[in-house]
């Protein structure tokens, strides 16, 4: 048994050390950002992973390239989740620009309905 445990430790890069220690840091920090929740961070905190994903590469840290590999896989996901309530309102704005743009292209016949009485009024 302590013949194992020799063997493993006697393997050990210190780029091992390095890997697990930037793992363990990127989850602790993923954590306290959720805690916080602050979106306006989204993208820098992005962007920091972007660059230890291309230091990794660089780097040959094996473990770190696929954590980040398989996070960016499933970014488009995170970053609606995330942005949920800012996409919610940026298409509502969408479409009141479209009805408004609508409204300006010319003359349209509308026709309101008065639901208390069920009659039709034409403008």
């Amino acid at each position: 048994m302590s013949n194992a445990f020799w063997a493993v430790l006697y393997n050990i890069r210190i780029q091992d050390l390095f890997d697990i220690a930037i793992i363990a840091i990127l989850i602790y920090v993923v954590l306290v950002w959720f805690m916080e929740a602050a979106s306006r961070f989204v993208l820098v905190g992005i962007g920091l992973l972007g660059a230890v994903y291309i230091l990794s590469r660089v780097f040959q840290l094996y473990l770190t390239a696929v954590v980040l590999q398989a996070f960016f896989a499933i970014l488009l996901v995170a970053l609606v989740v995330i942005f949920q309530e800012e996409l919610r309102r940026f298409f509502e704005r969408l479409a009141m620009w479209a009805n408004i743009r609508r409204r300006n292209s010319g003359p349209t016949h509308h026709r309101d309905v008065d639901v208390s009485l069920g009659t039709s009024i034409n403008k």
